[in-house]
């Protein structure tokens, strides 16, 4: 449910613990396209010049995802704005997998892998 201060909490750890994390990276996470994107604009941040070589929105994604995976110090990822996962049930593939220094999460409980 929106209008909680779900996001205003999330902010305000991000901004007390912005020393322990070498990334922080928060996208929005409301539909499928806004994720692309957030994902997308994450990898350009990361190494805009081989994002912005990439052909598709999918192999950008796929090479942001691939080289969060390989981060080898602390990363925070927020997905904002997950209020319905009936409309979303693929977000998992937008959340980069076996890290095991990162946090990543989901303003949303009914998310049960987050």
């Amino acid at each position: 449910m929106g209008g909680q201060g779900k996001s205003q909490i999330a902010l305000e750890y991000c901004q007390q613990q912005r020393k322990i994390y070498s990334g922080i990276f928060w996208v929005n996470g409301s539909s499928k396209s806004t994720l692309t994107q957030g994902i997308i604009s994450v990898g350009r941040e990361i190494n805009a010049a081989t994002t912005d070589a990439l052909s598709n929105d999918d192999a950008k994604v796929a090479f942001t995802l691939r080289t969060l995976e390989e981060w080898e110090e602390r990363l925070l990822m927020v997905f904002d704005n997950c209020d319905d996962p009936t409309t979303f049930p693929d977000i998992e593939h937008f959340i980069p997998q076996g890290i095991p220094a990162a946090r990543i999460t989901c303003m949303n409980i009914n998310f049960s892998r987050l």
